[in-house]
């Protein structure tokens, strides 16, 4: 019964070779021939730049991005005297794919973070910093699944 055991392992494990992370393998059906970044933000900036790897010319399908991104960011909730307790930031972006037949296709995609007020101001402002460039990474990676089943 244990060599049984062992051997059905053994064939469990040895078929788990063609595992190849998602976003280290840079193969693809399409390389990105231009990004236009029409809002010229921040959040837009990253995404681009994490979109660069997949600009060189794979000889496959050109494609050009259009991306625009909007940041929103409010107060949910206040303390007794009217000072911001909890916040959200909420990063919207819309990433239209123009294909070589001049075919398009567009994608909207929506990220919240929910965080607490902090006593440091500076110590703050460096965390809502890492809260968007996290988000702005999210939306990469989405973007990037989507253009991968395309």
């Amino acid at each position: 019964m244990k060599k049984l055991l062992i051997i059905f392992s053994i064939i469990l494990l040895s078929s788990c070779g063609g595992y190849k992370p998602i976003f280290k393998s840079k193969e693809t059906n399409f390389y990105i021939s231009k990004i236009n970044n029409l809002s010229q933000d921040k959040i837009s900036n990253q995404i681009k730049m994490s979109l660069n790897p997949y600009s060189k010319d794979n000889g496959k399908m050109s494609i050009i991005i259009e991306l625009d991104s909007k940041k929103n960011e409010k107060v949910l909730s206040k303390d007794s005297k009217g000072n911001p307790v909890v916040y959200e930031i909420e990063i919207i972006t819309k990433a239209k794919i123009i294909f070589e037949d001049s075919s398009e296709k567009e994608f909207r995609f929506e990220k919240k973070f929910n965080f607490n007020n902090q006593s440091n101001k500076f110590e703050f402002q460096q965390y809502k910093n890492n809260i968007e460039k996290n988000l702005a990474n999210e939306i990469f990676e989405s973007l990037i699944l989507k253009l991968r089943s395309i």
